[in-house]
């Protein structure tokens, strides 16, 4: 089932959002942001599959984000790399990246990009084999959960504790 931070069900790639998104980006008249808008939403379809128009759509729509001058859309920008960039193998990069964007999200009150960043932050750890950042990531993503009432974000801290109790 989909949910706010997943546009459609895990495991399902719609082919045909894919194509029309492909189809929309070939055009040659579209306006910036409505190009890096619609580059996002490829990458959240393509998420999670071996796609390299996902990759492409992420460093495309970073791109262009950097030369708007709208933090919300850098923060779009960067969610949107940060998507498509390997766990593992780009761990050091991705936690740049994240880190980037929690200034950013700080700076201009942007809440949910501020969660993303520090879960990503989180998940960089984990992958570089640093516990200590692990709990301090998991633990500031339960901060910003309580006070702002994300209630999934405060599921998946809770799912989060629960993994580092076992």
């Amino acid at each position: 089932m989909p949910t706010p931070w997943l546009t459609r069900p895990y495991g399902v790639l719609d082919r045909r959002t894919v194509d029309l998104l492909t189809r929309l980006l070939r055009r040659r008249d579209l306006e910036p942001v409505v190009r890096c808008r619609l580059l996002e939403a490829l990458t959240v379809e393509l998420d999670g599959e071996a796609d390299p128009r996902g990759p492409q759509a992420g460093r495309e729509a970073l791109t262009i984000s950097r030369g708007l001058d709208d933090p919300e859309l850098r923060a779009l920008g960067l969610a949107a790399q940060l998507r498509t960039l390997s766990y593992e193998l780009a761990a050091t990069r991705r936690r740049e990246l994240a880190l980037e964007l929690r200034d950013l999200a700080d700076e201009h009150g942007l809440v949910a990009y501020r969660w993303f960043a520090e879960q990503v932050i989180g998940q960089a750890a984990a992958a570089l084999n640093e516990p200590a950042e692990v709990r301090a990531s998991i633990a500031r993503q339960g901060e910003i959960a309580r006070t702002y009432q994300l209630n999934e974000a405060w599921a998946i801290h809770l799912a989060s504790r629960a993994g580092l109790a076992h």
